[in-house]
C-alpha cells in the first residue's frame, strides 16, 4: 500500500486543560516523564501511575503559552482529571475537562498533534480504522486496549518513551524504580507477524503452556501482513520467537 507522505487523522481523545503558576511543577510530581523542563511548542509522552505502580491513564502532554494540554483515550479523561484533583493541596493549578479537538498529522514519516486548530489542515484525511491498522504495525500500544489499570507501566515496553528515570518522585516511582533496578517485569507487550489477522484475546503458547496472548491485530497497510501486539512471558519474548497463535497457527516475535 501506497501512502500520501503527508496525512491528518481526527480522534475522539478526553482533554484536559491545566491552568495556574504551578501546573508544571505539580504535573511533574504526578506522571512518568520530564514536564518541567518543558517549553512552549514541546510535549511528551506519560503515563499516570498508581502507588503500586499499575497505569490509572497514558497522555500526550504539550506545553502550551498558558497552559497545559493532556490528551488521553476516551473514558481516562474524568478518571485522569478525579486523581489529579485529589493530589492537589496548596498548589496554584486549575485542572477542567475540554471539548477541544486534536488532528493527529502523519508528515514525513512521524507523528505530532496539532492543538487548538479551528479547522482540520490541508491534508488528506486517513480514517481511524487505517490509523489503527498503522499503529499496530509500527509496534504502538493503545491505552485501554494494548493495556489497562492493570498493566504495569514497564510491562508496555514504552519506557524509553514514557518514562524518565532520573526525574525524581513521582506516584508509583517507587515501584518503577525497583522493577529496573531488577532488570526486568515477567511479561512484556511484543510485536508479532502472523499467518492471519488474530482476534484480541487470542492465547499464544509454547509446546502447549500458555504463555500470553493478543491485544491487538491488523493486517499491517505497509508490508501486507498480518501483524499483532500481545503479551508474553519474557523467555519467550526475543526477537524471532516462535509461538502458537491460537489453535493453529505460527507467530514471531519481531
Amino acid at each position: 500500500m501506497t501512502l500520501p507522505e503527508s496525512f491528518y487523522v481526527s480522534l475522539e481523545r478526553d482533554l484536559l486543560r491545566l491552568t495556574g503558576r504551578d501546573r508544571q511543577s505539580f504535573l511533574q510530581g504526578m506522571v512518568t516523564n520530564d514536564v518541567a523542563s518543558l517549553t512552549p511548542g514541546q510535549g511528551c509522552y506519560a503515563f499516570h501511575l498508581t502507588s503500586k505502580g499499575q497505569i490509572l491513564a497514558d497522555c500526550r502532554i504539550a506545553c502550551l503559552e498558558d497552559s497545559l494540554l493532556l490528551d488521553t483515550e476516551p473514558g481516562w479523561g474524568e478518571p485522569l482529571a478525579a486523581s489529579l484533583e485529589h493530589h492537589l493541596v496548596m498548589e496554584r493549578v486549575k485542572i477542567r475537562l475540554t471539548t477541544e479537538i486534536v488532528y493527529f498529522i502523519y508528515d514525513g514519516g512521524k507523528w505530532r498533534a496539532l492543538y487548538d486548530a479551528a479547522s482540520p489542515p490541508e491534508l488528506p484525511v486517513c480514517d481511524e480504522a487505517l490509523y489503527e491498522a498503522l499503529r499496530i504495525e509500527a509496534g504502538i500500544p493503545r491505552g485501554r486496549v494494548d493495556f489497562d489499570e492493570k498493566t504495569l507501566a514497564p510491562e508496555t515496553g514504552q519506557a524509553g518513551r514514557a518514562i524518565h528515570y532520573k526525574k525524581g518522585c513521582y506516584i508509583g516511582q517507587e515501584i518503577v524504580a525497583r522493577i529496573d533496578a531488577r532488570g526486568h517485569t515477567n511479561r512484556s507487550l511484543v510485536k508479532l507477524t502472523t499467518e492471519q489477522v488474530a482476534e484480541p484475546g487470542t492465547r499464544l503458547t509454547v509446546d502447549g503452556k500458555d504463555v500470553g496472548w493478543i491485544t491487538s491485530a491488523a493486517l499491517g497497510p505497509m508490508q501486507g501482513i498480518p501483524v499483532a501486539l500481545g503479551y508474553l512471558r519474557n523467555e519467550h519474548a526475543a526477537p524471532g520467537a516462535q509461538v502458537t497463535v491460537g489453535a493453529f497457527g505460527n507467530g514471531v516475535v519481531t
